[in-house]
């Protein structure tokens, strides 16, 4: 398996779903805007290709402030306990949030489904958890009142768990 199958294969699967993205062979960096259907509207992502592997990035387009980075913290460590594929990660020193998902592509047969999945996922999980992470960000609950909400939600939708 060489870089070259693997961008062909993403480049493929944003053509066949009618996917507006831009593709730099020099970096070998895909990038897409995604719209959400929550109050948070849309989410870039950032696909970096190796390989034998690739990084699937979905950044938020808001930062966390100083004051809020405890709070998101708790939040992150939350939603990520229940996570079986991929991550929420906050960088600490400018406050930018990501969902990360890595794929590794051990033979030249990995599956329209399993590159449907690794790009989707993140989108979806950013979007299912907008409402809590914008909570945080904009400071509408306590932080315990928003993790409350986040468990009752997750009591009630076992769809989480991805």
């Amino acid at each position: 398996m060489d870089v070259n199958y693997i961008s062909k294969r993403l480049d493929d699967f944003f053509k066949k779903n009618h996917l507006i993205y831009t593709y730099n062979d020099d970096v070998k960096v895909f990038s897409a805007s995604f719209s959400l259907t929550g109050r948070l509207q849309n989410v870039n992502l950032i696909i970096s290709l190796g390989e034998e592997d690739y990084l699937v990035n979905a950044i938020l387009p808001l930062r966390v402030d100083k004051d809020s980075i405890a709070d998101m913290s708790l939040l992150l460590s939350a939603i990520n306990f229940r996570l079986r594929n991929g991550a929420f990660t906050l960088d600490l020193s400018d406050g930018s949030l990501q969902y990360k998902i890595y794929e590794k592509c051990y033979c030249n047969d990995f599956s329209d489904q399993q590159i449907m999945d690794s790009i989707m996922l993140p989108v979806a999980m950013v979007d299912q958890h907008s409402e809590f992470i914008l909570a945080v960000i904009f400071k509408t609950k306590s932080i315990s009142d928003i993790l409350n909400d986040f468990n009752s939600n997750i009591d009630g939708n076992s769809s989480t768990a991805l």
